[in-house]
This record gives C-alpha cells, sequence and structure tokens, in this order.
C-alpha cells in the first residue's frame, strides 16, 4: 500500500507539471494571419481552441488522483493522516512542479500525448464546452486606455520599433490634452509693436528667438493686431522705414486655452493657418499655439528641419530616403 501511495503521488506529481506551451500570438492576430491565407496560423489557432480542453482533463485527473490518495492513504493512517498528508502534498506539489528536469521530462512526454488528446477534445467538443467556455482564456478584452497603454509598452521592438511606439503612446494621450498643455506661454512669446521699424536690430532679435511668426500688438499683448512673418521678410525688399504693421498680415485667428487639442487640429485644418493666438474667456492673451507644436505633441517627438528646399521640384525627387522606420522630418 506505501508503494502505491508513493506511486500515486509521482502521478500527480507529473500531472500537475503538465504546462502546454501557449501561442504568444493573440487570436485576433491568428485570425488576422489566416484571412491572409497563411495555413500555419490556422492550425495554431485550432490547438489554441482546443488546450483548455486538455486543461479540463488535467484538472479532472488531479481531482481524481487527490480522492485516490486521499483513500490510501485513510487506509494505511486513518482518515484524519490522511487529510494531513493531502494538504502536505499540497504545499509541496507547486515547487517540486517546477523542478526544471522533471519539466522536460514531462514535456517531452507531454508533445507525444497531445495529438492523441487534441483529437479526443476536438470529437467531444460539446461536452468540454458544456463544463468551460473555450472563449473565456483566448478573449481578453482591454478594459481602459491605461491598460492598452501599459500593454504597447510591453510590446518588443521586433513588432514596433521605439519611434512607433513614442508616436502610438502619444497619440492615445493626445485627446485628453488642451490647449493650454502644449502652448506657448505669453511669457515666452516675443511680441512685436506695430510701430516697430523692422530694421537690422528689430530683425536680428526676432532671428535669435528661433519663431518665425510673431504677434504683432498695439498698446499691450491683449491687443493683437497682426501675425508677422521673419520667412516673409527674408523674400521682401525690406526698406528701412517699412513697419511691423505694414509688413503683417492683420488676419488673425484666435484659440481658447481650454480647448481641446482635437479641437485645435480641426481649427488647424479648417483654416489653414500656422498659428493661433490663445485667450482665455475673458479675452486676455494667454500665449501662441503653432500648427508645430501641435504636431510635435501628436507624435511625441520634435520635428525636424533639415530639409528646406520643399518648393524645389528637382531637390525634392533626389532627396535620399534613408532615415529609420518611424523617423519624422519635416
Amino acid at each position: 500500500m506505501v508503494t502505491i501511495l508513493i506511486v500515486i503521488f509521482l502521478v500527480v506529481v507529473l500531472v500537475n507539471s503538465i504546462q502546454p506551451a501557449r501561442s504568444t500570438m493573440s487570436w485576433y492576430e491568428l485570425e488576422r494571419r489566416i484571412d491572409s491565407g497563411d495555413k500555419a496560423a490556422k492550425k495554431v489557432l485550432e490547438r489554441e481552441q482546443l488546450l483548455p480542453g486538455i486543461m479540463l482533463i488535467r484538472h479532472f485527473l488531479m481531482l481524481v488522483l487527490a480522492l485516490v490518495l486521499v483513500g490510501v492513504a485513510s487506509k494505511l493512517y486513518g482518515l484524519a493522516m490522511a487529510l494531513f498528508l493531502a494538504g502536505l502534498v499540497a504545499i509541496c506539489l507547486g515547487p517540486i512542479s517546477k523542478v526544471k528536469t522533471l519539466t522536460r521530462l514531462v514535456g517531452k512526454l507531454y508533445q507525444k500525448l497531445e495529438p492523441p488528446l487534441l483529437k479526443f477534445v476536438a470529437k467531444f467538443a460539446p461536452v468540454f464546452n458544456f463544463f468551460q467556455d473555450l472563449s473565456d482564456e483566448a478573449i481578453k478584452k482591454t478594459s481602459s486606455k491605461e491598460e492598452l497603454q501599459h500593454q504597447i509598452e510591453l510590446v518588443g521592438e521586433d513588432v514596433v520599433g521605439p519611434d512607433e511606439k513614442t508616436i502610438i503612446l502619444s497619440a492615445l494621450k493626445f485627446s485628453d490634452k488642451q490647449v493650454c498643455n502644449i502652448m506657448v506661454p505669453v511669457e515666452r512669446v516675443e511680441f512685436v509693436e506695430s510701430d516697430e521699424i523692422l530694421g537690422p536690430l528689430v530683425l536680428d532679435r526676432l532671428h535669435q528667438t528661433t519663431f518665425s511668426l510673431f504677434p504683432v500688438t498695439k498698446k499691450d499683448q491683449n491687443h493683437v493686431v497682426g501675425i508677422l512673418s521673419v520667412k516673409e521678410l527674408l523674400t521682401t525688399d525690406i526698406k528701412s522705414s517699412l513697419t511691423a504693421e505694414r509688413a503683417m498680415v492683420a488676419k488673425i485667428h484666435y484659440i481658447r486655452d481650454d480647448h481641446s487639442l482635437e479641437y485645435a487640429l480641426s481649427a488647424f485644418a479648417r483654416t489653414g493657418q500656422s498659428l493661433f493666438v490663445v485667450i482665455n474667456k475673458d479675452r486676455e492673451t494667454m500665449g501662441v499655439l503653432t500648427l508645430r507644436d501641435l504636431m510635435e505633441s501628436l507624435l511625441g517627438k520634435p520635428l525636424k528641419d533639415d530639409f528646406d528646399a520643399d518648393h524645389d521640384k528637382k531637390a525634392v525627387a533626389a532627396r535620399p530616403n534613408n532615415r529609420p522606420r518611424g523617423g519624422v522630418d519635416v
């Protein structure tokens, strides 16, 4: 009887060590590959659908073996000692089943047994479906945006590169941001007075800011009367008496600081502008928002300025396209 007890214990350990290898691909990815004609993916998906049935057989065997173990032990040592031994086995079972030598041995044995087991589960699929919904283990719904972001962060670089991952994560956060989160605040904005003469000193001051568009004001920053483009001034024959008011574009577009970035993107697309003056509900100037600021927030990375000949058809056609995958140049 003691020998039988030891044999039952060893069988329990072997059965508990059975852990079928699962596909690293989700059901969605497998189905996507099947739709594209991947026959190997079809076999993998069929196996994945049947594996929960094999695990059900494993659980059933464990239950039967546990009952037999308690029954044999109770005949040898009494019910109280049998229950104590069963508890001890349950505690030790996990660590013992994870021994690498044992898992390798069980893995080889299971590989030989898996094909007939899969056929058995497939033959009696309605019975297994009655006890266990096969879809529960396979379909895992994402419950929150935070969970989705976490899943994307865990994706390997062989699937999604670092730049692509940055863009995806930034796009997910895009709708949560407001204009005030990415605008250039009023303290950092370089305003130009309408009566300022655009001489060398003024132009040099504007060039040093690295911006190309500047709000033109009258009296104070809450009275913006136009937008001055330094790039357009470079192609203009500047006279010594040219003032900002004469060189500016008088048409101004405004956006509120609490508007969403989605609204801002629509506003840029609708108006075709490159800069909005940001105001609050009291019509006070809070800063400026540029299309570049918006695109950098959407992409999660600075835009590159390594090409300045977009107007030159020959230069654009001859430009090499050897930047890393996911890179963005503007």
